[in-house]
Formats: C-alpha cells, structure tokens, sequence
C-alpha cells in the first residue's frame, strides 16, 4: 500500500480484520516479531474493536496505522530546538 495515498481514495482492503492479521501487517512495516496489537490497541495506536464479548474482533485500517507509525517515529522538536528556529 501506498502510504502517500490521499485520504480521500481509500482502497478497497485498506481494511484489517484480527488481531493476527494486524500483527502481520505490523511486522511487515518493521515491528518486532514479540509485537502485540492488544497491547497496543491499549496504549493508543488506531486499532478497535468490533462487536463485543467472546465474538469481538480487533480491527484497524493499513492507512491509520502507516500515518501513527510514521508520527511516533519522526523526531520531535524540543521547545529549545523550536525557541531556536524562530
């Protein structure tokens, strides 16, 4: 998938369904082989969850997670390299 694709044109298998096929496509992107998309579903990443009890599933969308992962690993401006700048 094209993670420069516009937000408007979302493909038809943008769609991943279970915590195993998120966990492939995670791994695919370069995440360890330990990653757990519970756990991160925990802690924030765009993941959710369909339905509820024993029958729910997890669910997230290749593009939302392409655009979290490219967010958390871009580097951060400091409030000193930003006061620098300007």
């Amino acid at each position: 998938m094209d993670a420069t694709q516009p937000d408007n044109e979302l493909p038809a298998n943008d769609l991943l369904v279970s915590g195993d096929v998120i966990k492939t496509f995670l791994k695919s992107l370069g995440m360890p082989e330990t990653v757990d998309p519970y756990y991160l579903k925990r802690t924030g990443w765009p993941i959710g969850k369909s339905g509820s009890g024993q029958s729910a599933k997890l669910v997230a969308s290749k593009r939302r997670l392409i655009r979290y992962a490219q967010k958390i690993a871009a580097p951060q401006k400091t409030t000193e390299a930003a006061a620098i700048e300007t």
